[in-house]
């Protein structure tokens, strides 16, 4: 599997498992992935957006609106 993580907080700086590619929190992002999983609750994130996009979305935060491909933790 390839792990791809978005976070607008982590700076290139920060030390990162070099197995996990870094992304921006795009939508193009999330309708590449087979899964997106909202780890973390940053306003930087339009998470209407990315579950519009994505196929489907696991929701740890219960932030993201019901949607058909939403589930929550």
């Amino acid at each position: 599997a390839e792990v791809r993580a978005a976070d607008p907080h982590v700076t290139g700086d920060s030390e990162v498992d070099p197995r996990i590619v870094r992304v921006p929190a795009a939508e193009a992002e999330a309708a590449a992935a087979d899964v997106v999983v909202l780890l973390t609750e940053h306003d930087d994130f339009d998470v209407g957006a990315l579950a519009a996009a994505a196929h489907y979305l696991f929701d740890t935060r219960n932030v993201v609106p019901d949607g058909p491909n939403v589930e929550r933790l």
